[in-house]
């Protein structure tokens, strides 16, 4: 079976952990023990049943009521697995939302029914962000509808303004929303009585027809990836020295076998591969595979963590300019900490030389903020012209995702995150 990952976004209290805790109990994808586990810690805590609890593992988490790390759960549907990952839905945790949502193409994005909760700010950040880095499809699911009373009224506002602001960001962006309620376990895989003016789908039935509609559209480009497919790159995670040389690496696209000889950057180096293995092959998403190498040299070289291995014909322009796209989580005043801000790129830290922002836009309206200074505000998107102190390989975001993205930091301070454009 073919996994699907899924990264599911939303609010404190908005009902995403009891969300995925009551479609892992309705696939029958966790086991009766773990069940009943909860039930006797809701027991003595004398609380009614959270499936929440089922995911936030952790005493503090509980003792909390948030999710303080991602949680991914695999969930079994018609001959699928789909792999949802949790992420907070905290701003001070976004640094871990940003992870899931990287490696995603499709998003569930939950916002809560409820009187006073709704479509906030916070959410529009989350959903930003996802769209920023490529999720191809979203699921609005309007959560705690028997907070309302059913109310088709209520569905339907937050179905517009999410929907409408998902057009303003990304018009080619496939959007559809679902009416549920997570704890009452209504219209999840099953449709609800109670949601009588629903014509749609469940929200599984939902997740996996919009799963065949991104694998059409792959399909569709075959000819491309088929090229794609072809280049190699693989990034060395780490290297053993012994008579020759043997790195151990994550390979992106291509395969390598005995005999071929390939080119090392940013070392600038050209090796013969001695011989190669797979460890394992780990399957991201249905439409790719990610395995994990070791590979042995004809000689020594000077091979490190986070140099990148390519065919000999299609290396990447390297260059110290480049555009970007930045998501900037803390304020950055660039006539002040210019010579502090570098990116991690790859595993490799590299500083900035020059920095010029193009535009920026507010994550929050969608819309263009009309003065640009050398400060950029915390939680704005810009787009920039980057100059580093050293030539680097780069591939756009848009070629090769995992190679194309990057952290930014002031100092030590994790400031925003970024892709290549």
């Amino acid at each position: 079976m073919k996994k699907y990952r899924i990264v599911m976004l939303g609010e404190k209290d908005h009902g995403k952990s009891t969300l995925l805790a009551n479609l892992l109990i309705a696939s029958n994808s966790i086991s009766d023990e773990r069940i009943n586990e909860v039930r006797a810690v809701s027991k003595k805590s004398k609380t009614r049943f959270e499936p929440a609890y089922i995911l936030d593992a952790f005493s503090e988490e509980r003792s909390r009521g948030m999710t303080i790390d991602t949680t991914r759960a695999d969930i079994t549907y018609k001959n699928s697995i789909y792999e949802l990952i949790d992420v907070p839905g905290h701003l001070e945790l976004i640094k871990n939302m940003m992870t899931g949502a990287s490696d995603s193409e499709m998003a569930v994005l939950v916002v809560s029914a409820k009187k006073g909760e709704g479509f906030k700010p916070e959410t529009k950040r989350h959903l930003f962000i996802a769209m920023m880095f490529n999720v191809k499809a979203i699921v609005v699911v309007v959560n705690k509808l028997d907070e309302s009373g059913y109310s088709r009224k209520a569905f339907e506002k937050i179905k517009d303004q999410v929907l409408n602001y998902i057009k303003e960001i990304n018009p080619r962006i496939t959007a559809i929303a679902i009416p549920i309620s997570a704890y009452n376990n209504e219209n999840l895989i099953s449709k609800s009585e109670n949601i009588k003016w629903n014509n749609g789908k469940s929200l599984m039935e939902t997740i996996n027809g919009l799963k065949n509609s991104i694998k059409s559209d792959a399909k569709n480009n075959g000819a491309y990836k088929k090229e794609k497919e072809a280049r190699i790159r693989i990034l060395v995670q780490d290297v053993m020295q012994h008579s020759g040389q043997m790195a151990f690496g994550i390979a992106y696209s291509g395969s390598i076998k005995k005999k071929d000889r390939i080119r090392i950057l940013p070392e600038n180096a050209t090796a013969v591969i001695k011989s190669v293995s797979s460890t394992n092959a780990q399957e991201s998403s249905g439409m790719q595979k990610i395995k994990n190498l070791s590979i042995r040299f004809d000689r020594k070289l000077g091979i490190k963590r986070g140099d990148i291995i390519y065919d000999m014909h299609s290396a990447p322009a390297y260059t110290r300019k480049f555009r970007a796209e930045i998501f900037a989580i803390n304020a950055v005043d660039l006539s002040k900490d210019l010579e502090k801000i570098r990116i991690v790129l790859n595993n490799n830290d590299r500083n900035i030389k020059g920095m010029k922002v193009l535009r920026a836009m507010s994550p929050i309206t969608g819309k263009k903020i009309s003065v640009i200074s050398k400060k950029i505000k915390p939680n704005t998107c810009v787009d920039a012209d980057i100059i580093l102190n050293s030539a680097y390989p780069m591939e756009k975001f848009s070629v090769f995702e995992n190679l194309g993205r990057f952290l930014v930091f002031v100092g030590n301070r994790f400031s925003g995150i970024g892709k290549i454009k």
